[in-house]
């Protein structure tokens, strides 16, 4: 990176610094892992504000990234608490961002845009974790807001990912809107799944539940009880098997724990076939959540027909032929 930093000092009259205004700016390359290509390509950065003394106030004016893979614009402020040394043993930030733009293959399946992101929390710097008391995010068709904290790795393992925790709540959506949104390296397998099977619909609200200790997201298959993240489903059409007329009119409940997703649908349509019942199930670490062995129940109601020892993709070619809508359950686990 290339910087500059311009300064001016205030001084009060006991000769100690009442008050530090500041500009730094620097433009480079920066290696971030999160990223496609391992690195930011940053045009410019730039922190300016100012620091006053009396109230132990940083103001920032404006604190913006223009880089080839984001651009952001924001402000805000935080206070440095003091211990009884006066050394800083907490600082309570809240920061505003405007529009923000992610342009990243790494992140996102294509580039997308933020109205607003807001942030505000405290930092203990004895415990090296920032807890999290608004973290808001708004666009198009989407609201997210979630309370949590942030935990960084030891001194001794730098290396290890940050501990997370959350709590949040996304409000309902359809469902393309939601795949434009879902991070690709979150839950690959199931998102995989849903960009692949899920064409219309609603889902949500969403409602997440998370729980990761230091380290714990650097692991290839999280721990089952480390994330729940539950939301409804409304009006869905989608793919239940390859091949088969598509799912219409889906509602039900779907449930991403830390690798198994599973989908529990209360009622839709196969063509003329009315669904009762039905489950899908798989692990979130790959694809496969569409590829486990499937079984449909016996037909519940309609012509006389024995059905339930057969596959299950026969048992619905038969239904279907039969002329007249018949109920049906599956389990696909």
């Amino acid at each position: 990176l290339v910087t500059d930093l311009t300064t001016h000092f205030a001084m009060s009259a006991n000769g100690s610094i009442a008050r530090i205004g500041f500009d730094f700016r620097a433009n480079g390359e920066v290696p971030l892992a999160a990223l496609k290509r391992k690195i930011l390509h940053v045009n410019q950065v730039r922190l300016a504000g100012s620091y006053d003394g009396g109230p132990h106030r940083l103001s920032l004016d404006n604190a913006s990234l223009d880089a080839r893979e984001a651009h952001v614009e924001g402000k805000g402020k935080a206070d440095l608490l003091l211990d009884a040394a006066g050394e800083v043993e907490q600082i309570r930030a809240d920061m505003l961002f405007g529009r923000t733009v992610l342009n990243d293959q790494g992140l996102f399946a294509a580039p997308v845009t933020f109205d607003q992101v807001s942030l505000a929390g405290d930092y203990f710097l004895a415990l090296r974790r920032f807890d999290m008391t608004r973290f808001r995010i708004t666009a198009p068709s989407f609201r997210l807001e979630t309370t949590g904290s942030l935990t960084l790795p030891d001194k001794a393992t730098p290396e290890l990912a940050p501990g997370l925790k959350l709590n949040g709540r996304i409000e309902a959506m359809p469902v393309r809107t939601l795949m434009r949104y879902w991070p690709l390296p979150v839950a690959p397998g199931a998102r995989e799944w849903m960009d692949g099977n899920v064409f219309s619909g609603t889902l949500g609200p969403l409602v997440v539940q998370a729980d990761f200790a230091p380290g714990m997201l650097d692991q290839p298959v999280l721990p089952e009880d480390s994330m729940n993240l539950s939301f409804e489903m409304q009006n869905v059409e989608g793919n239940y098997l390859d091949g088969l007329t598509r799912l219409t009119g889906v509602a039900g409940r779907a449930v991403l724990t830390g690798d198994t997703f599973r989908a529990d649908f209360t009622t839709g349509r196969i063509g003329n076939i009315v669904v009762t019942s039905g489950v899908k199930a798989g692990p979130v670490a790959s694809a496969s959540v569409g590829q486990q062995n499937s079984a449909l129940g016996k037909a519940r109601a309609g012509p006389s027909v024995s059905t339930a020892k057969m596959p299950s993709a026969r048992r619905i070619i038969i239904a279907s032929r039969l002329g007249r809508p018949v109920n049906v359950s599956w389990c696909d686990r």
